[in-house]
């Protein structure tokens, strides 16, 4: 059966949880990513950040306000060329590669823009921060794209 709360039109509803902290940020342009080396993305701009908790100016990660489980999805992206090679994304937490055994990989050889997207839920304590590393290997630096270059967050509820 179906239920029905109706509630005045005056009525405050108070103590329900959300998924905040949230955030989305990207490249505002392209970030060159040396061959052959994990590099951290440098999300130097924000859609959003409900609780001010990624450092989009200095250090480019986020970092924890309150203990719990971390939803976190991001996209990496380049141009390619026709020499082929490795895409990779890792997430790295309090600076060390997180699972490096679960990173996102792409092999391509062929002139089409080549993305890999990378999801996990994390638990983390307060103060412990995400950052997201790119790797490719297609001789010589790549530009990773601005705007297609992107990673979000939020805290799940009940957690």
């Amino acid at each position: 059966t179906n239920d029905t709360i109706t509630l005045p039109a005056t009525a405050t509803l108070t103590n329900f949880p959300d998924n905040t902290p949230m955030f989305r940020v990207f490249r505002s342009s392209d970030q060159s990513v040396t061959n052959s080396t994990y590099t951290k993305i440098q999300y130097d701009s924000e859609s959003y950040d409900t609780d001010a908790a990624f450092d989009s100016s200095t250090n480019y990660r986020f970092t924890a306000p309150s203990a719990g489980k971390y939803y976190f999805l991001a996209q990496l992206q380049y141009t390619a060329t026709t020499d082929g090679g490795q895409l990779r994304a890792q997430f790295y937490v309090n600076g060390s590669a997180f699972n490096a055994n679960l990173r996102m990989q792409h092999t391509s050889p062929n002139t089409s823009d080549n993305f890999v997207v990378m999801a996990d839920v994390l638990s983390l304590s307060a103060s412990d921060y995400v950052e997201v590393y790119g790797y490719q290997s297609q001789s010589g630096s790549r530009n990773f794209e601005s705007y297609k270059n992107y990673f979000l967050g939020y805290k799940l509820i009940g957690t």
